[in-house]
């Protein structure tokens, strides 16, 4: 299946709109979070037990093919993306989102200040160092930061010593 992303920047939101997806998930896991209803004590396996914060996706490895899906309609406030593992060319691992089409894209929002400066990513709502063959799709993302340096919706960092490919 072919895949059209573009992005789409409103005021200081960007939106990842794609225009054509599929149900193929690679033969990988998918895992839910849901802003509202979800725990970060369940399995994330299933939309009944779902994840709930983007610290407990930050802090999962992930496998080459997994999935990893955001609720519409679900609001990640002073949360960011950190994304650190790689799929391939054959199994790349996503991030989209999940639920009611009318309902509005997952919405995840930083506001970061002076005092984060020590953070990996502390200029970013969604920051992906050294990875390769990973897709991030269908979500909106705000950076409210404060402080006078670069801000970024979207940061992706590599390694002088690091090859990345295949990030869309």
């Amino acid at each position: 299946i072919l895949l059209l992303a573009c992005v789409l920047l409103v005021g200081n939101t960007l939106f990842f709109p794609v225009y054509a997806q599929t149900d193929d998930v690679s033969d990988g896991t998918v895992y839910y979070v849901d802003a509202q209803n979800g725990n970060d004590a369940n399995s994330g396996t299933s939309t009944s037990s779902a994840w709930q914060s983007l610290d407990k996706v930050n802090h999962t490895v992930f496998e080459p093919g997994d999935s990893i899906l955001l609720k519409r309609g679900g609001n990640w406030v002073g949360q960011s993306l950190q994304i650190s593992c790689s799929g391939t060319k054959e199994r790349p691992i996503t991030f989209g989102c999940y639920g009611d089409d009318a309902a509005p894209l997952p919405y995840i929002e930083c506001a970061f200040t002076d005092d984060m400066e020590d953070l990996p990513a502390a200029d970013a709502v969604v920051y992906l160092k050294n990875v390769s063959y990973v897709t991030v799709e269908n979500l909106a993302l705000k950076n409210n930061t404060t402080n006078a340096g670069e801000q970024y919706n979207v940061k992706v960092e590599i390694s002088d010593n690091y090859t990345s490919e295949g990030i869309c």
